[in-house]
């Protein structure tokens, strides 16, 4: 699945959390695999600043950290409030929200306001913490803001590297048991990166996107489906 993920972010530029979390989460528990895919979403946040740092639009990055961060506190909260099935619950919904974000994918006028970068970075955090995929709210901004791909594409993976080692420490760190079980899902990332990059420019980016959501839609309704009694 991480493997299937790495394809998915590659080729189409989404999808690597949405595909991955629900069962992740599924196979090792939120806690761990919360942490499981935040650090790979780390790495594939680095892997992407290095190919185009110049394309960072720094200031933009800092607007949508600040109330990202600032929201990570109530929400870890809440996660440990609920625990167990209804958090499973309230992160199945989280991921097909955002998957119905990025299916939408239309420009809101809402977001060219100047509290548009408050919120989008806001339901971003908030998402990282209970389901891990924090993209698609900050997409949706940066989309309706008319940002070039490649700026679009540098400056939301240079938004979620801190956001994700942030989120991390506020979860706090694996322990060495899934230090040893990230070892095969961190292999499994390197295979899907390394079988897709062959592929960037013969495969349909839309046809991707549209399997990536799809798979997205099955792991949040799987997640909803092992919450229900």
């Amino acid at each position: 699945m991480v493997a299937l993920g790495a394809v998915c972010q590659v080729l189409s530029g989404v999808g690597f959390a949405l595909v991955v979390s629900p069962l992740v989460m599924l196979a090792l528990g939120h806690e761990a695999g919360l942490r499981t895919v935040l650090i790979l979403s780390a790495v594939l946040n680095l892997s992407v600043i290095a190919r185009m740092p110049g394309q960072v639009r720094r200031p933009d990055v800092v607007r949508l950290l600040v109330p990202a961060a600032l929201v990570i506190p109530p929400m870890l909260l809440l996660s440990d409030l609920l625990r167990g099935t209804a958090l499973n619950l309230v992160a199945g919904l989280s991921i097909l929200a955002a998957t119905a974000v990025s299916i939408a994918g239309r420009p809101l006028p809402f977001f060219e306001r100047p509290g548009g970068a408050v919120v989008a970075g806001g339901v971003s955090g908030a998402l990282n913490v209970l389901a891990g995929a924090s993209g698609p709210p900050v997409a949706l901004f940066a989309m309706s803001r008319g940002w070039p791909p490649a700026q679009m594409s540098a400056t939301l993976q240079a938004f979620g590297l801190p956001l994700n080692v942030l989120t991390l420490i506020a979860v706090g760190l694996p322990s060495g048991s899934e230090w040893a079980e990230m070892g095969g899902a961190g292999l499994g990332l390197v295979v899907g990166m390394a079988l897709s990059l062959p592929f960037v420019h013969r495969v349909s980016p839309v046809l991707v996107r549209r399997v990536t959501l799809g798979i997205a839609v099955l792991g949040g309704l799987t997640l909803l489906g092992a919450a229900w009694p």
